[in-house]
């Protein structure tokens, strides 16, 4: 038989071991909220650095926009598609839905800026392929992003709600 201040310890560690359980689950679901946030920041700086390798091929196309000023936003956008796709790297992911997110989101910001750093290229004239080839992977990339983007969104609300 437990005496009295043996029970109580007891009971109080089983407590402990209850409430620790509790906020287990909680941080879980703060964890997989954090972690699909920071993924919608580096989809984010990804689609800005595409959406500028969009635009600089336009008015590169146009003859609005000298090669020195056009590889310069380009220099910024390679960076910025870089530094994106870093990040996703790094995000710790709580779950097996979350890490498919991250893997595709991954997959799409890299996709990219492979269209991003080809623009750069061609722009240097250092390409083969024609304006029409770059632009087409910026919009695919563009789409994808966009796409992988919304998956994001959704699954945040969802943890809101």
């Amino acid at each position: 038989m437990l005496r009295g201040s043996e029970w109580g310890r007891r009971l109080a560690g089983v407590v402990l071991l209850v409430l620790m359980a509790g906020g287990c689950a909680a941080s879980t679901r703060a964890s997989s909220t954090g972690s699909l946030g920071s993924i919608s920041e580096s989809l984010d700086e990804s689609t800005s650095a595409t959406a500028t390798a969009v635009l600089v091929a336009e008015l590169v196309s146009a003859g609005r926009m000298p090669t020195v000023t056009a590889d310069a936003a380009l220099e910024d956008a390679v960076s910025a598609s870089d530094a994106a796709t870093h990040a996703l790297t790094t995000i710790v992911v709580p779950d097996a839905e979350a890490l498919a997110v991250q893997e595709r989101a991954l997959e799409v910001a890299q996709e990219a800026a492979r269209a991003v750093v080809a623009t750069r290229v061609w722009v240097g004239g250092g390409s083969p392929e024609g304006s029409g080839a770059v632009r087409e992977a910026l919009e695919k990339s563009g789409s994808d992003l966009e796409n992988i983007t919304e998956q994001v969104q959704g699954l945040l609300e969802d943890g809101e709600s």
